[in-house]
């Protein structure tokens, strides 16, 4: 799928749609989706990928990325909100499962700030970048950019909230610090307010 345009997604528990622009394009891989600014669609083997990590119980994942440590592009995954431990149904629930826990302490570790009563309130981990909440038709969010030396992002990370729907974002490799140039989080931003659930008009 490639810009321009009015791209539609259906990642799981989350369906949406989001503005393209010219040189933007999207790569399903499934679970994940990752979008990436080219001026022409590039193969497989130079895109990021998902990688998950082999554990006995619950899961840990991280998006890689392959070749240059500089391309403008962004990963997406599709969680809800009952596998965060600031879920609303958390305190109701009673003890989670090893299993839920583990799952629900790597998700914390994804979003820059925790969901509660409609208001994120910022982690630690917010106050050592550059933080912005994000706002779209039903949903909220928020974004952490970590530097990376000058004009530069090492990672960046930002989770949406739509009722139970929560998309988590992020530029990033496990294994190292990207280069990404810090002129990209104003588009990025763009294209993230553009985004609309397929309820949120209900």
């Amino acid at each position: 799928m490639d810009g321009p345009g009015r791209a539609r997604i259906d990642l799981g528990d989350c369906q949406f749609s989001l503005d393209l622009g010219e040189g933007q394009h999207v790569r399903y891989n499934g679970p994940d989706v990752v979008l990436y600014q080219s001026t022409q669609a590039l193969p497989s083997d130079q895109l990021p990928w998902l990688w998950q990590a082999p554990m006995s119980h619950g899961y840990f994942w991280s998006f890689r990325k392959r070749g240059s440590l500089d391309t403008r592009w962004f990963g997406l995954m599709c969680e809800t909100t009952d596998d965060f431990p600031w879920s609303p149904t958390s305190d109701e629930a009673g003890q989670p499962s090893p299993e839920l826990q583990s799952v629900m302490d790597d998700n914390a570790q994804r979003c820059p700030a925790a969901f509660k009563q409609g208001r994120w309130l910022p982690t630690r981990q917010a106050r050592k970048g550059v933080f912005r909440n994000l706002s779209g038709p039903g949903w909220s969010g928020v974004l952490l950019a970590l530097p990376a030396g000058p004009s530069r992002l090492g990672s960046l990370s930002f989770c949406l909230v739509h009722r139970r729907q929560v998309l988590i974002g992020a530029v990033e490799d496990d294994r190292r610090q990207l280069a990404v140039p810090a002129d990209f989080m104003d588009p990025l931003v763009r294209t993230l307010s553009s985004i609309r659930f397929e309820d949120a008009a209900h």
